[in-house]
């Protein structure tokens, strides 16, 4: 998600994606939303509702994050759980706007 962007993406990101790009742009965490679209692009839709629930269930308000921890080095907290949790909140918005 980190780097979607940079494997060929930022030239369609600013001719077919430009809704993306606004005033606060962020680059990696637009590249998780635009792998988002992308996902949902050629998923079938079993899978996608199997991965919208997924996510559903692993960001927003948690008691835990399994996949955000699984993501992460042991011990990381703070900022960069904080930063983890966003990129998979920003992959779902992505999927959730091809639905």
């Amino acid at each position: 998600m980190q780097t979607y962007l940079d494997a060929g993406n930022q030239e369609r990101l600013f001719n077919e994606e430009k809704d993306l790009v606004g005033e606060d742009f962020d680059y990696v965490r637009t590249g998780s939303r635009l792998l988002g679209r992308d996902l949902a692009e050629i998923l079938t839709p079993n899978i996608k509702e199997t991965i919208v629930k997924i996510l559903d269930e692993e960001t927003g308000d948690q008691n835990q994050y399994r996949l955000v921890e699984s993501m992460l080095d042991r011990g990381a907290q703070g900022s960069v759980f904080e930063h983890a949790l966003q990129l998979l909140e920003d992959l779902k918005a992505g999927v959730l706007e091809k639905l």
